[in-house]
């Protein structure tokens, strides 16, 4: 429950984040971004669904978010606590790592408005992290955003 509440709550900030990113990169680039901004959504949408394109989205909205909250919430951002940072520096750190790390997976024609929603994600789940002191709210919280970017990918195609 309180996964989905987060997620709901940093929602619009998520929203927002990437809606100003879009325009920065619009800006910079002269050139309307791909609203599909990650490699595997647009794979996903590109194909007609069978057996492994289930599998493959189950992986995406299930497998990825219990890893990548394991490693960067439950490793990476504990870490950081453990060694005497502090809850917003570690938070912003593993942030910031987090949204690196997808980076190479992104439209480069995307990538300002990814990265920006991406980081302010990563923060709202450090938040429920340090908040919680759990691993399991972050992981509903990332797989409903991930599950919520998949089925945005599918209506807009």
């Amino acid at each position: 429950m309180i996964g989905a509440a987060g997620f709901l709550i940093a929602l619009p900030l998520i929203e927002t984040g990437a809606m100003l990113g879009q325009f920065i990169q619009q800006w910079i680039s002269a050139s309307e971004p791909n609203l599909i901004a990650h490699e595997l959504l647009d794979a996903l949408v590109s194909v007609t669904p069978d057996v492994w394109w289930w599998m493959v989205a189950a992986n995406a909205v299930i497998g990825a978010p219990v890893i990548e909250e394991i490693l960067y919430r439950g490793f990476l951002q504990q870490a950081f606590r453990r060694v005497g940072v502090g809850p917003w520096p570690a938070i912003l750190l593993t942030s910031g790592i987090f949204a690196l790390m997808h980076y190479s997976v992104l439209p480069p024609d995307s990538a300002i408005s990814a990265m920006t929603a991406l980081l302010i994600l990563a923060i709202a789940l450090g938040m429920i992290r340090e908040r919680t002191g759990l691993i399991a709210p972050c992981i509903i919280a990332h797989a409903m955003f991930n599950a919520l970017n998949l089925g945005l990918a599918i209506l807009i195609t």
